[in-house]
């Protein structure tokens, strides 16, 4: 047994920084040493495990997770929510979604939005939280055969209200039936313009769809079977406001671009902020490719899709097993 002073001070300072939570300076007067000395000392105790920090985290966090996706795919941020089965998954990545935009929009932004079921779950949570005059913008034209309330006109008009602003609706289809009639549409002051605003806009709220044939957009008729058939033969695994892309990222050129009313991979990808909500282990493969396109800037999903993406980012399904 021997007597050291320096291990005493630096135990004496970790557990008053630590246990007692008094500042680096009041340390410093206590025990008549220098701050950069009781910096010192804390420091120490920290690297040699002296001090042992154990933060629980909430039920539903998963901040390793958050991390490693963070770090893999480059990400400003990765919010991932420890979903049970029996929960209503896509209420609560709306609700993580739109916690994560309370905390970032100010009323400078510009607000896109496309459409889809966790878009309405993230506008649905959202109520007035004193915000006001953030415009918001239509990026896709509109769908229709019962979809209403999910499509991209409505999800603007119900936002802005958030806001208490006038949303910028984009008047025409989704999907055009020739590019001679997309070319005509580009031609209109009013169209145009939109869209060029959709290109500024410093948030964009998106989903991420599949190729499923229970897609909202084969399943609704929003594309035919053929044009469904022709995006498989291509390698298409998802697509981001309609723009379809392949299971590394890049872009599936099929044609389909050229009868597609919204806006472009490219002029997406520029967006400050762009905001990818989506969950359930069916659209891992989808979620991946638009994380290997570097489409999202943060990502909402589930744990266990996230673990699913994990696995298939690192080989662990073979590609013949994908279903599509």
């Amino acid at each position: 047994m021997y007597w050291n002073e320096h291990e005493r001070l630096r135990a004496k300072a970790a557990t008053l920084y630590y246990m007692e939570g008094k500042s680096q300076r009041e340390i410093a007067e206590k025990l008549q040493l220098s701050t950069s000395k009781v910096f010192r000392l804390i420091a120490e105790a920290r690297s040699m495990g002296i001090v042992q920090i154990n933060i629980i985290q909430p039920i539903m966090s998963c901040n390793s997770l958050e991390t490693e996706f963070e770090r893999r795919f480059n990400l400003r941020e990765a919010i991932i929510i420890n979903a049970q089965d029996d929960d209503n998954i896509l209420q609560i990545l709306g609700q993580a979604g739109a916690d994560y935009l309370k905390r970032i929009v100010t009323p400078d932004d510009i607000i896109g939005i496309s459409w889809g079921h966790t878009l309405f779950e993230l506008v649905n949570q959202l109520q007035p939280f004193g915000i006001e005059g953030t415009k918001v913008v239509q990026l896709v034209g509109g769908l229709n055969n019962g979809a209403e309330n999910l499509e991209a006109a409505e999800l603007a008009r119900r936002l802005s209200m958030v806001f208490n602003s006038s949303p910028v609706l984009l008047h025409c289809p989704a999907v055009v039936t020739n590019p001679e009639v997309k070319k005509g549409l580009l031609e209109d002051k009013n169209i145009k313009e939109i869209l060029e605003l959709g290109a500024k806009t410093t948030i964009a709220l998106v989903g991420i769809g599949t190729i499923s044939p229970d897609s909202i957009l084969f399943k609704k008729g929003h594309l035919s079977s053929q044009w469904r058939a022709e995006l498989i033969r291509r390698g298409a695994v998802g697509d981001v406001c309609m723009r379809f892309f392949m299971e590394d990222g890049s872009p599936c050129s099929s044609g389909l671009d050229d009868l597609i009313m919204g806006i472009s991979l490219n002029s997406l990808k520029k967006v400050h902020s762009v905001i990818c909500i989506a969950g359930g282990t069916h659209k891992a493969h989808a979620i991946l490719g638009a994380l290997k396109g570097n489409i999202p800037d943060v990502l909402v999903t589930d744990k266990a899709t996230a673990e699913k993406i994990i696995e298939l980012d690192e080989g662990g399904e073979n590609e013949n097993k994908r279903v599509i």
